[in-house]
């Protein structure tokens, strides 16, 4: 079903347990202005069918397509397993609890064409629980360059459009923890081998809300399990810098490019489609 898609951009939007924020969601995606684009929402088998009822009045729209996981994986996981079916030429992601602009995929997709970039992301939003701007977020224009010079957070996963091929010299995030940083890893390596830019336009609003994956205490940027992610995801990042740059040293029939490849889901992951 997914290979077979009639689409230019499939956007991605994995989701657990926050049915409160999806109509704004869902909506602010259907609404995308001059764009072909399917909507792949996946619940990852949240503890209620709420989500079922927030889906109710967009379940008519051919555009938007619905699975559900056999058990909760985590959104890295349903990406990967994603990844492999989707053959649509352009690749997009929305989080289920933040919304985005409706010129926001349109103006990604110019912008990636005129500057002929890889992946594009854009400034945006943080917006609070109940959806009042708290600030304004502006991104590095040059990707790379700001990871090359040590920021590690240079562009916002659910903010991105990307060419699928990228993914396919990646071969997709690292699924070997369900929650952590595998968005931030993934920049990393695609630091190496695709241009990545940001738009200067706030075209998507990042919620926060204490429950989420980057704010619960279990989960968040200043929980133990993240920042021991952190650290080992930037130590390998500082060894392929070192082997890349050695590599320039080196006379071109010696040189070995730095390993890029991704670790692939660690657990079995089955995603079924769902009746309307």
């Amino acid at each position: 079903m997914l290979q077979t898609i009639d689409a230019d951009v499939a956007v991605i939007m994995p989701h657990y347990n926050c049915a409160e924020f999806l109509p704004q969601a869902v909506q602010s995606i259907l609404l995308q202005r001059d764009v072909r684009l399917k909507l792949i929402f996946v619940d990852d088998c949240s503890p209620t069918s709420e989500c079922r009822t927030a889906l109710a009045p967009f379940l008519g729209d051919e555009r938007l397509a619905v699975l559900q996981t056999g058990r909760n994986v985590g959104p890295w996981r349903v990406d990967n397993w994603l990844f492999e079916r989707l053959r649509t030429p352009y690749l997009a992601f929305q989080d289920a609890d933040d919304f985005s602009d409706p010129e926001r995929l349109r103006a990604l997709l110019d912008e990636l064409e005129a500057s002929r970039a890889d992946i594009v992301g854009s400034d945006y939003y943080e917006i609070s629980e109940t959806g009042e701007i708290l600030r304004l977020r502006t991104m590095p224009r040059d990707v790379n360059r700001a990871l090359a010079r040590g920021r590690d957070h240079a562009i916002l996963h659910g903010a991105v459009l990307m060419r699928r091929s990228v993914l396919e010299r990646l071969g997709g995030l690292d699924g070997t923890d369900p929650y952590l940083g595998a968005d931030t890893d993934f920049a990393l390596r695609a630091s190496f081998v695709a241009r990545m830019r940001n738009l200067a336009r706030p075209l998507y609003f990042y919620r926060r809300r204490a429950n989420s994956l980057t704010q619960s205490k279990e989960t968040g940027f200043d929980s133990v399990a993240r920042k021991a992610y952190k650290e080992r995801m930037l130590r390998e990042h500082r060894r392929r810098r070192s082997a890349a740059l050695w590599g320039l040293l080196l006379p071109r029939r010696w040189r070995r490019p730095p390993s890029l490849a991704n670790r692939p889901n660690d657990v079995e992951v089955e995603i079924f489609p769902v009746a309307g």
